[in-house]
């Protein structure tokens, strides 16, 4: 049921650090989209701040950024290297949670593992683990390539 969960000592507002969003979600559509712009970047000591939910509605038409990083982190959590993929606009439209799996090109690439709101409302941050990250450049992608949130 719904009540499972109490309410965080540490976080009294946020009941949802408790929670493993994979554990509340019985189903939903992959969030499907192309790639609309290249990232070469590369940035150590970022201090990117994770927010403490683990997912996020990702609406038809928005344009989001893809980022990697290669350090073990999760929602709540800070992140000092990323490497900066892209951005891409969403073409249908669902909720994508932590854990998900990044497919670019059709080829799987890396695991979800939180979102940053920095440049809220103009785009989301989405943050991805991949043992051997790489910029956008790098890997070869391409504009137009897909990309496809895998549950």
């Amino acid at each position: 049921g719904i009540c499972r969960y109490g309410v965080s000592d540490r976080y009294p507002m946020e009941p949802y650090k408790k929670i493993n969003a994979k554990d509340i979600y019985y189903s939903r559509r992959p969030v499907k989209g192309k790639i609309v712009a290249i990232l070469d970047l590369y940035l150590k000591g970022r201090d990117l701040s994770l927010i403490i939910p683990q997912s996020r509605a990702l609406k038809r038409g928005e344009i989001h950024e893809i980022i990697f990083t290669h350090e073990h982190k999760y929602p709540g959590d800070k992140v000092d290297t990323v490497y900066y993929v892209g951005f891409f606009e969403i073409e249908e439209g669902g909720v994508v949670i932590t854990g998900d799996t990044l497919s670019i090109g059709g080829i799987k690439r890396a695991k979800l593992i939180g979102f940053n709101e920095t440049h809220m409302p103009n785009h989301q941050n989405i943050i991805f683990y991949t043992e051997t990250p790489m910029t956008g450049k790098m890997l070869g992608i391409g504009v137009g390539d897909s990309v496809e949130f895998i549950l």
